[in-house]
């Protein structure tokens, strides 16, 4: 009964196909939000690991409020801290840290980024070995008329070395110079997002921060372990001040947390789409299975008239079930990595760059793949199953046929319509004309291909 029930399965390529492209717009969904997933957190883990290298202690108010998405909104530290912590013992070096609201206004008027794009900061450029910034053309800023741009946002905005450059901040809109560009740590732009960076007395008075910053980042010149530098500092500033220390291990692990969070919406989000692109691929299985019963009622009675038993014949179906399952999950979890890098293109399309270094595939993740298309397969074939194990042997003696209405041409014209309304939606979406498309567009596009 195994061999037969293979035979059969690669004698019907047409239905093997069908089936096998149910399973692989579901899976490959999956596999790509998954594999998408872990590349967005394994990469930008090693973004902060990397910019957070060279600092040892945190220094940053202890009051706070929440905000949306897990986020904190922490009080200001005042500057006039900073010369207590660079005269503790074991601090080799310290500077202040801002990431303010402020945009940068391209050559042709137009403000660089979106209002639903990724954020857009003011922040301080310093030569301290504690920066966050790496200087790669030109200089770092000096006075309030001179600027740094990150690489990226010069690159987008054709801005080069001298040229005058707009940046709009709560505090107004003024002209600098450009006179220097740079990488944060090791890439160009943290997510698509837009630095304009001052020297520290102009990013505090730009940036509606005067007399204040938001962290100070310390490196320690090496004779005290992180944890003892953190404490030390913490004893050293004033209690009135209501600041805390946190090492550069647990800054680091914070801010990764945090990143980490608003990816899982987005996570949460794909999955949406796999799971429904899984449940309607379920239908189109039972309904070709119920066909395919129909279809070879003949050959399952002569089955049992040659002495097959009920359970014979559902197991044969049930085995075409799990071999088109395993064909198509394995082919859906290759087209997941395609569909991972076509979600990082769609990004980048949105002006969110994501800074990948290569797909973080991993076998756990072809394993659920394989797992949940295979099981998909199953529990969509159970009934069909069923009922072709309760064929009796006398029908095989009966002259009846399945009158088959051919309505191909029909499905794929409904097919074609209802995809291209989805393709629209999401066309509408990626030209900024409105988020609200991207939803039904997804949802379109996949019922009209199923």
């Amino acid at each position: 009964m195994l061999g037969l029930s293979l035979r059969m399965t690669l004698a019907r390529k047409g239905r093997l196909v069908l089936t096998s492209l149910a399973i692989i717009l579901g899976t490959g969904f999956l596999s790509g939000t998954l594999i998408f997933s872990d590349t967005l957190n394994k990469t930008f883990d090693r973004l902060f690991a990397d910019v957070f290298r060279d600092v040892d202690a945190y220094v940053r108010s202890s009051q706070f409020v929440e905000v949306g998405f897990g986020g904190e909104q922490r009080a200001q530290t005042p500057i006039s801290a900073l010369e207590t912590v660079l005269a503790v013992d074991g601090v080799e070096d310290a500077t202040g840290d801002i990431q303010a609201f402020a945009r940068i206004i391209g050559k042709d008027g137009t403000p660089m980024g979106s209002e639903n794009g990724p954020p857009t900061f003011g922040g301080i450029a310093t030569k301290s070995l504690a920066g966050l910034w790496t200087i790669e053309e030109g200089r770092l800023p000096v006075g309030p008329t001179e600027m740094v741009m990150d690489k990226a946002t010069a690159k987008n905005a054709k801005y080069s070395i001298g040229d005058r450059v707009r940046v709009t901040a709560q505090k107004g809109s003024r002209t600098f110079t450009l006179v220097g560009i740079a990488n944060y740590g090791d890439v160009s732009s943290p997510g698509g997002a837009t630095f304009a960076l001052f020297d520290q007395p102009t990013a505090s008075e730009f940036l509606l921060r005067e007399g204040y910053v938001d962290a100070f980042l310390v490196k320690g010149d090496g004779t005290l372990s992180d944890e003892d530098l953190a404490a030390r500092i913490t004893k050293s500033l004033d209690p009135t001040l209501k600041l805390e220390t946190l090492t550069g291990a647990q800054i680091t692990q914070e801010t990764q947390d945090q990143i980490g969070q608003v990816l899982s919406f987005l996570t949460i989000f794909l999955t949406a789409f796999s799971l429904i692109a899984l449940g309607i691929g379920c239908f189109v299985i039972y309904n070709v299975f119920s066909i395919t019963i129909a279809q070879r009622l003949r050959e399952n009675a002569l089955l049992r008239a040659i002495g097959a038993s009920k359970r014979q014949v559902s197991t044969s179906m049930f085995v075409e079930a799990g071999v088109i399952g395993v064909i198509g999950s394995f082919l859906g979890f290759a087209s997941g990595i395609g569909l991972s890098q076509a979600l990082s293109a769609l990004l980048n399309a949105f002006g969110v760059e994501i800074p990948t270094k290569g797909l973080s595939v991993s076998v756990s993740t072809l394993v659920i793949t394989v797992l949940v298309g295979t099981i998909v397969t199953l529990v969509s074939a159970i009934f069909p199953a069923l009922r072709a194990g309760r064929v009796p042997p006398l029908a095989a003696l009966r002259d009846t046929a399945l009158e088959v209405v051919d309505r191909r041409g029909r499905r794929v014209l409904i097919g074609i319509v209802v995809s291209a309304l989805g393709a629209l939606g999401i066309t509408l979406t990626a030209l900024g004309r409105s988020n609200n498309f991207l939803g039904f567009g997804i949802l379109f596009v996949f019922a009209g291909v199923i």
